[in-house]
């Protein structure tokens, strides 16, 4: 038997446990504007900028913080988040929007209680341009602290959807000059969408902070030039071999390796995402 089918094994009690409990709590009807979670996409324009690593170690590293984090796949027929934790689903986000199971039924519960709705299997399955993608998402922003939107890679009628719902986006980058021009792609469509105070970059990959601040300084010249505008920064998580490992032992990186300087970024990140959210639902610039 493998790591990640013993670690599957053991975490299955727990699972079964923490799901039930949420079931028991969204049935009692437990509601109220201040349990209403704020919802934050992580988009990135381009694949292989590691946004679902990021989107899945942003979602414990936000857990570790006392959050209630609900992380949806919303990557249609590529998703790979259940894959990342090495669980096996039966359903998914397309058979709820299909109608063809509750919610509850989809739902999984990983390590340290983060639950996760994976994605539909097939592309056309995903639902996110209906109304009942809106619906749902509002379902889950009130049982929920924040909930992790992991769009799927480019732009598109589906991935404008997702981030429509959206309260903040963050765009991941990398120092890449491909990954760049889409990172750009993004935010001049949240700009042209009337987005500019959600939008924050996430620079990934980089070698140390001085890369990190160049990249992000290109992109803001452009946005400057181009859209009269600067996004936010938000922080840089370092190229760091214990990452792809983590990925194919399909045990996040916060748990398996807690003191990997990407890890230790990560939190960084969370601290400065919550109080950019937090500040932005207060309407406080910035």
């Amino acid at each position: 038997m493998g790591v990640a089918e013993m670690r599957s094994g053991t975490a299955q009690a727990e699972q079964e446990r923490e799901l039930a409990a949420w079931v028991r709590q969204a049935r009692r009807g437990v509601r109220g504007p201040d349990r209403r979670g704020r919802v934050l996409a992580v988009s990135g324009g381009k694949g292989g900028v590691g946004k679902s690593s990021l989107s899945l170690n942003l979602g414990l590293a936000l857990r570790e913080r006392g959050r209630r984090v609900l992380l949806v796949d919303c990557d249609a027929g590529l998703g790979s988040l259940d894959i990342l934790l090495g669980l096996a689903p039966s359903r998914n986000v397309g058979d709820v929007l299909r109608g063809r199971c509750a919610l509850e039924e989809a739902l999984l519960v990983g390590p340290l209680g983060l639950r996760l709705l994976p994605a539909a299997t097939a592309p056309d399955d995903g639902g996110e341009a209906g109304a009942g993608w809106t619906e749902l998402v509002e379902r889950l922003r009130l049982d929920a602290d924040v909930v992790l939107l992991d769009a799927r890679a480019g732009l598109g009628r589906g991935v404008d959807a997702v981030l429509g719902v959206a309260d903040e986006v963050l765009v991941v980058t990398t120092p890449e000059p491909t990954a760049l021009a889409d990172a750009y792609a993004t935010l001049k469509t949240l700009h042209l969408e009337g987005r500019t105070r959600s939008a924050g970059v996430v620079v990934n990959m980089t070698r140390d902070h001085q890369e990190a601040q160049g990249v992000f300084g290109a992109l803001t010249s452009v946005c400057r030039v181009y859209l009269d505008w600067e996004p936010v920064y938000l922080g840089c998580i370092p190229w760091d071999c214990a990452m792809p490992r983590a990925v194919r032992e399909q045990w996040p990186l916060l748990l398996s390796n807690a003191q990997a300087p990407a890890a230790r970024a990560v939190r960084l990140l969370a601290a400065e995402v919550t109080r950019w959210a937090a500040a932005r639902a207060e309407g406080v610039p910035g």
